[in-house]
């Protein structure tokens, strides 16, 4: 249901990121550490954004706390019932980075307005029956406790 970006994940540094991705067909579903190579998807729109709340100690902090919930081997498998980010038994991408930062008590779940009329618009009423409880990338995108740090084309 994106409008914009369709996945997020968690950077971590030297070339790790921590996302929760339905790669069934791979092998792997759920919860893992995955290199940073594997996002440089050629003409994807990527955009990396800094917690504008919280200091780095304490995002990683919060990072290794998830790790150590959901695991980085696929234990939290994805999940598909998108509406739901409450969950705990099983995640999708930017639901796991939500409750990363939602620990930290920063919601970085804008239901931004631009957003919606957009899920509104392509999916009527049912489309916000899911992206109003749910948290969309999109939705991270536009809150206003990140910092954009990077954002264009990758090539």
């Amino acid at each position: 249901m994106a409008s914009h970006y369709d996945h997020c994940g968690t950077y971590l540094g030297g070339g790790v990121v921590l996302d929760s991705k339905d790669l069934t067909p791979y092998g792997r579903n759920g919860v893992w550490f995955r290199s940073l190579e594997e996002w440089k998807t050629p003409g994807s729109d990527i955009c990396i954004l800094r917690d504008n709340q919280r200091t780095q100690t304490q995002v990683i902090e919060a990072i290794n706390r998830a790790t150590a919930l959901y695991g980085t081997d696929g234990r939290t498998p994805f999940n598909w019932q998108l509406q739901d980010k409450t969950r705990d038994d099983a995640l999708y991408s930017s639901q796991l980075a939500w409750k990363i930062h939602s620990h930290l008590g920063v919601d970085l779940d804008s239901n931004d307005f631009w957003y919606q009329a957009f899920i509104f618009l392509r999916w009527n009423l049912a489309g916000l029956a899911i992206s109003i409880p749910g948290v969309a990338p999109d939705e991270i995108r536009a809150s206003p406790f990140v910092s954009v740090v990077w954002e264009g084309r990758n090539r």
